[in-house]
């Protein structure tokens, strides 16, 4: 009998998947079972009802149970669990550590080094693969805003730490990116005087 994989985590912020405890990245192979893996990361730790799964992947409700029994089988059953209404994901997800990172950063008095560790989890655009899809376009726009805010956060504290080489660094690429960003154009501007 094969050994169970070891889930340290699901990811949605980039490419869709999950990420073993030695840092690996465990294989989920098909486009539906990633997708059911966002839906399920973007509700947990919450279970979602078969239904709604089914609903959202766009499928029956006996190509749910499918679909579960095959992405259990990648990512453990001790990670997706049947609960009494749904299923749900048991391990952390990379958008759900960002967002407390960053949670944490606006209470403390020592905000740098806390949103630096928020923006070493960003791994990329959210859901990248699933972005356009009616049921991650709202999750997806919240956490690219939360996103911006923290690059902004993080650049006004290298600013006042008159670490502007840094700065502009940070900058260039949120401008360059986003270029109706007011509060971005502003920092830049700072940061380069």
């Amino acid at each position: 009998m094969k050994d169970e994989p070891q889930v340290a985590s699901a990811r949605i912020l980039g490419g869709v998947g999950a990420v073993a405890h030695d840092g690996s990245l465990i294989d989920v192979p098909s486009s539906t079972q990633r997708r059911l893996l966002g839906i399920l990361a973007l509700e947990a730790p919450r279970s979602v009802r078969p239904e709604r799964l089914a609903s959202l992947l766009g499928v029956s409700s006996g190509a749910v149970r499918t679909t579960v029994a095959r992405l259990r089988s990648s990512v453990g059953s001790v990670t997706l669990r049947r609960t009494a209404n749904g299923y749900s994901l048991t391990c952390d997800v990379d958008a759900g550590c960002f967002c407390n990172a960053v949670a944490r950063a606006s209470g403390s008095t020592a905000p740098s080094p806390v949103l630096q560790e928020a923006l070493m989890l960003w791994g990329g655009a959210p859901l990248e693969e699933f972005a356009d899809e009616a049921w991650a376009h709202g999750e997806v726009l919240r956490l690219t805003e939360l996103h911006d805010g923290a690059i902004d956060d993080f650049a006004e504290l290298l600013v006042e730490a008159r670490r502007s080489v840094d700065a502009v660094a940070l900058l260039q690429r949120q401008v360059d990116g986003r270029p109706l960003r007011d509060r971005s154009q502003g920092l830049l501007i700072r940061a380069l005087a």
